[in-house]
């Protein structure tokens, strides 16, 4: 399936939201940098994680991962409060992905995304990596974010626009 949206589509790089059992799995990684590196491959796949494994076997798969083209994102890394089990990972990946709340789309962007998004984008500019935002509900926090120099990428409901890929005739 995979294949079939790549092939018939503009955007020729996929994100893979997988779980830890299937990060580590060596069999599907295999699958996953076969298809990345096949014929009708993506130009890019990110694997993202919304949960960090152990330290040893982050280290290991991610790794695995690198050698083969593919980068590591890691999501819902939520409030400043989990910078110490970040920190200890950043080497390891390639990205981080900060989902924000913004819940007055009536008003200024809130203290605390802004902080949260400031505090992120400090961290992924220091360290090298990919700044990613989600959670763009408006044109007010995509224009505020878009004055951010350290934010790679945005995504939300806001930027959705459902799009079929072409189909075969």
């Amino acid at each position: 399936m995979l294949r079939d949206a790549v092939v018939n589509s503009r955007n020729q790089f996929i994100v893979i939201s997988l779980s830890i059992a299937s990060f580590l799995n060596k069999d599907l990684a295999d699958e996953i940098i076969g298809f990345f590196k096949g014929p009708n491959g993506p130009e890019q796949i990110y694997i993202e994680l919304k949960q960090v494994p152990a330290m040893d076997l982050l280290v290991k798969m991610a790794d695995y991962y690198h050698q083969n083209g593919v980068f590591v994102i890691i999501s819902q890394i939520g409030k400043i409060r989990h910078y110490e089990k970040v920190h200890a990972i950043l080497k390891y990946i390639d990205g981080i992905k900060l989902t924000i709340n913004d819940e007055d789309e009536n008003q200024d962007i809130p203290g605390q995304v802004r902080q949260d998004v400031k505090f992120w984008g400090g961290i992924t500019e220091r360290s090298g990596i990919t700044f990613v935002v989600d959670g763009i509900t408006n044109d007010r926090m995509l224009g505020w974010l878009k004055k951010q120099d350290y934010v790679d990428y945005v995504e939300g409901d806001y930027l959705s626009k459902l799009e079929l890929p072409l189909l075969n005739s």
